[in-house]
């Protein structure tokens, strides 16, 4: 994990809102849950953002985040755990090692249903969220 990943884990995880609705208080991961991982977790995806912003002596940086609720159970279910992720986030106070966060702020909404191969149907649903930080 990259220090933005860390602290995006460390805020979720440290959240009982969060937590609550989650198969175990662990239950949050980057990139995709490991096999046979419980439902319901999360996943912490860096999408872009135009990365580095070079203008000023200082480093900046602006990323997005794909963070989304999965659960087997209905689509409402993943939306209660992505308001949960969204009221631990949105507009929230962000520490990460080595960077000052300026911003951190929801953007776009996500949610959609996947048919697994075993007849399982996942439901997800989430949204972007930028952070910007500097130096």
């Amino acid at each position: 994990m990259n220090e933005f990943i860390d602290a995006l884990y460390d805020k979720l995880a440290g959240t009982v809102a969060v937590t609550n609705l989650l198969s175990a208080s662990t239950a949050i991961y980057e990139a995709e849950a490991p096999r046979g991982a419980s439902l319901p977790y999360i996943i912490v995806n860096l999408q872009g953002g135009p990365g580095d912003e070079p203008a000023n002596p200082d480093r900046h940086v602006n990323h997005v985040f794909a963070i989304k609720g999965v659960s087997a159970t209905s689509i409402d279910a993943a939306g209660a755990i992505a308001a949960a992720i969204d009221g631990a986030l949105h507009n929230a106070a962000l520490t990460v090692s080595g960077w000052a966060v300026f911003w951190l702020a929801r953007e776009s909404p996500l949610r959609y249903t996947e048919h697994a191969a075993t007849g399982l149907e996942v439901h997800h649903a989430g949204a972007t969220y930028r952070i910007r930080a500097g130096t």
